[in-house]
């Protein structure tokens, strides 16, 4: 079925439940078409075809018996997009799976530039990169706490001893793409004299 009115693309994965629903049902009072595109469901569960031609070009996205083009979508709230599945598949084909439904995936957001987004893809990646935000805000004269960034196990002790002990750990990225519980997960930690003795591991 094709959706006539209006539509607000609503980026997402399957695993995602209440905010999204809530936010849904408040579109479709407002008159507005919602769209989910569970991101971890493509290519596998969601067709994606692009036909371009002489100074034009068209996207449609088929999902759940829906199906859009780009020139109805109006505005985009990007919540998450999720890699997809490929454990199924073959292992010597699926990195290059991965990375062929990702270009696909890119060329669709380009198609939605005309959209207003919630947020755009290169504020979320900027806001994303822990690394380019403490440059920012240092640069900018905000208050930062002390950081050090290494993978080199000396460093982080003298790093240690200069802090007086007083040290966290965290990752610069999540190590899970799913909502689900996972028995490998990080928290932000403090750090203990005896956790450094071992830091080459």
């Amino acid at each position: 079925m094709s959706l006539s009115r209006d539509v607000v693309l609503l980026i997402t994965h399957s695993g995602d439940f209440f905010t999204i629903d809530r936010v849904m049902e408040a579109l479709l009072k407002k008159g507005v078409q919602p769209f989910r595109f569970d991101t971890d469901q493509f290519p596998l569960n969601v067709q994606l075809t692009a036909n371009f031609g002489k100074s034009k070009s068209d996207h449609q996205l088929e999902y759940n018996g829906n199906s859009i083009s780009t020139k109805q979508v109006q505005a985009v709230w990007l919540r998450r997009i999720w890699e997809p599945d490929f454990k199924e598949l073959d292992p010597q084909y699926q990195q290059a799976c991965a990375r062929e439904s990702k270009a696909t995936l890119n060329g669709f957001w380009d198609s939605l530039r005309e959209a207003n987004w919630v947020d755009h893809l290169a504020q979320i990646e900027a806001a994303s990169n822990k690394l380019l935000q403490l440059r920012l805000a240092s640069e900018l004269g905000f208050t930062i706490p002390q950081t050090l960034i290494t993978n080199k196990a000396e460093a982080a002790r003298e790093f240690f001893q200069q802090v007086n002990g007083k040290m966290v750990s965290k990752l610069l990225t999540a190590l899970s793409h799913s909502m689900e519980s996972t028995s490998f997960f990080l928290y932000t930690s403090l750090v203990k004299e005896e956790d450094l003795q071992d830091a080459e591991s």
